[in-house]
């Protein structure tokens, strides 16, 4: 409605180029009329009409001199040089006389002009500053108009692709919930079986696949709008229960940092096909755990190891002694300043950083053949 509005502003007044330079002159002109007319009377009456004009004047100097030419006929060309200013004087004046009989004052025709001038100049302080601007504007306006009463068509076709987009969406959805109860309870029963192996036999894990209701939805699951996202309509948790005849509690809740590890190294080593990440970092998962149960932990990231990038900090000899690479992270304290390095260990280092997991800072020699068995069952 504005732009419909301003365009038909414009177009009512409809200002041609140059034309408030036209009027303003125009302008000057008419309202100055008297002015003008007064003057050039009284101009003429100096030039023509009164007895000391310059025309008289003029005239009384050519009949001097064409007195004094019968003696000097070399004064001919000066009178007829004043002659010619006499005739060219009193052609002027007739035709300023003529001129100014045109000049009429015509209050209506000032009035018109003086109005159609501020109608452009109104024009320009709203729409650009110029003629030029103003036609500019009335452009883009059209352009934009154009645009708008194509718009609701425009809604009408973004309305049916919104529709067709959410049947997708509530389609995919739909598929991708019946695709997560099909296997939820597989991958929890195959998680229980690894964590079995990883010293917390008797633990349960569950997947519970759940919907949060949402009245604004258009999305719906059994009838009801739920909330939905970029992976469907489900909130999937996991929950744990890490001791028999406990109840499943939410997993982030109620493992320690260890079980946390351990559950998480079950959870990578069955879906290890499907995980797109390259690179897993094991933090404490020797926390709680030795003898069969550390080596099974050992054999476990090992073999997750064929498929990621694995690295694990642990104080477990069975663990390290599989590693392909070893750093050595060490803390000192010098004049109340703590100071932690890691290295690279070579064979030798290797050797005697898992002896001292064994037998601690002073190696032992049972502790380097103890370290040595290892890494020899390690490597096969």
């Amino acid at each position: 409605e504005l732009l419909q509005f301003q365009g038909q502003e414009i177009q009512s007044i409809d200002p041609q180029i140059d034309e408030d330079i036209k009027l303003g002159k125009e302008f000057k002109r008419l309202n100055h009329v008297e002015e003008l007319v007064s003057t050039v009377q009284r101009l003429n009456q100096s030039l023509t009409e009164n007895d000391h004009s310059i025309y008289r004047q003029l005239a009384s100097t050519v009949d001097e001199l064409s007195r004094l030419s019968k003696y000097d006929e070399s004064l001919n060309p000066y009178m007829e040089s004043i002659n010619e200013a006499s005739v060219s004087i009193q052609d002027t004046s007739a035709e300023l006389i003529h001129h100014i009989e045109s000049l009429e004052l015509d209050q209506n025709h000032l009035k018109e002009v003086e109005e159609r001038l501020q109608s452009i100049e109104g024009l320009k302080r709203k729409y650009g500053g110029s003629i030029d601007g103003v036609h500019c504007f009335i452009q883009e306006s059209e352009k934009e108009l154009d645009e708008l009463s194509g718009l609701d068509s425009a809604i009408s076709s973004l309305e049916s692709d919104k529709n067709h987009l959410k049947s997708r969406y509530q389609k995919y959805a739909d598929q991708l919930h019946s695709i997560r109860m099909k296997y939820s309870n597989k991958i929890g029963s195959k998680i229980e079986n690894e964590m079995a192996l990883l010293n917390m036999a008797g633990a349960k894990f569950e997947v519970q696949i759940k919907q949060q209701n949402n009245s604004e939805s258009p999305i719906f699951y059994e009838g009801q709008p739920v909330k939905y996202g970029p992976k469907g309509y489900d909130q999937i948790a996991f929950f744990l229960s890490a001791n028999p005849g406990e109840l499943p509690k939410p997993l982030t809740k109620i493992a320690s940092g260890g079980e946390v590890s351990r559950i998480m190294l079950a959870i990578k080593s069955v879906l290890k096909k499907y995980d797109p990440v390259d690179t897993l970092i094991f933090d404490e998962i020797d926390s709680g755990i030795s003898g069969q149960a550390a080596e099974k932990v050992s054999e476990a990231l090992e073999k997750l190891s064929k498929d990621k990038q694995v690295i694990c900090i642990t104080h477990l000899p069975q663990i390290a002694s599989r590693a392909d690479h070893h750093l050595y992270i060490h803390k000192s304290i010098d004049e109340k300043k703590t100071s932690v390095t890691a290295r690279y260990l070579n064979d030798e280092e290797k050797l005697k950083a898992i002896a001292e997991l064994f037998s601690g800072e002073i190696v032992t020699r049972e502790g380097l053949t103890s370290a040595q068995q290892f890494m020899d069952q390690a490597r096969g």
